[in-house]
């Protein structure tokens, strides 16, 4: 019986594995909002692939722990698998490279096909900073943003840096550089706005993932497996 549950178990995961794999490959292809390369889709791939046989092939065994951490292990990959297509559904990825200053907010990005993207909100840039090191190098690049409420045209601030995001009405705005525009237009910030609603997915099925594992081999290989008779001393 328990066989049988395990059995069917796999089954259920395998084909969740398998249906969100093929969301994410196929529509990551070509996709215009799709931030990963080839390379990476092609690893994600090969690793739903891998895991999609191991449920076909393998079985979990030995103590409750390894088998339960076995199924973690597994739901993990399929909720990572599952935020990423998510992404590549309902996702958006938007750069755009924003003047220093000035008076403009803006709320339109323009993709590189033409089309508009509206952000539903209104920023601009007041000023930029660059912090350095002790030789002269460039350590940190910071910008000044101000955020305008649409309705009561309320102004907020907030200072973004690299690898430090600002999170506004959905999105994710990641500071990339300063350039200077080929036009003499001035000093430019670039920009990614990223909109990812299945980021916390993605974070949910890594947590599963090493919880699993450590339930797996930490705790599974330190119980002791009972000898035989010995429920009936």
């Amino acid at each position: 019986m328990k066989r049988r549950i395990y059995d069917i178990v796999s089954l259920i995961l395998l084909g969740i594995t398998l249906f969100f794999l093929a969301l994410t490959v196929v529509f990551s292809t070509g996709s215009s909002v799709n931030f990963r390369g080839f390379a990476v889709t092609g690893v994600l791939t090969l690793g739903g692939i891998l895991m999609a046989a191991s449920l076909v092939f393998a079985r979990p065994s030995g103590n409750l722990p390894k088998r339960i951490g076995f199924y973690m292990t597994h739901g993990g990959i399929v909720l990572m698998l599952a935020g990423f297509a998510l992404f590549e559904l309902a996702g958006d990825s938007v750069t755009a490279a924003v003047p220093v200053g000035g008076e403009t907010y803006y709320s339109n990005i323009q993709r590189e096909n033409g089309e508009i993207c509206d952000l539903g909100f209104h920023f601009r840039v007041d000023s930029r900073q660059i912090e350095y090191y002790e030789d002269g190098s460039e350590a940190q690049y910071y910008a000044g943003l101000a955020f305008a409420d649409p309705v009561t045209l309320k102004v907020d601030g907030e200072w973004i840096s690299v690898n430090h995001p600002v999170r506004r009405n959905g999105w994710k705005i990641y500071l990339m550089s300063f350039v200077y525009a080929a036009d003499g237009g001035g000093e430019h910030v670039n920009f990614i706005f990223r909109r990812d609603p299945g980021e916390y997915v993605v974070r949910a099925g890594v947590i599963v993932l090493v919880a699993g594992t450590i339930l797996e081999l930490l705790v599974g290989n330190a119980v002791r497996p009972k000898k035989e008779g010995e429920d009936h001393e």
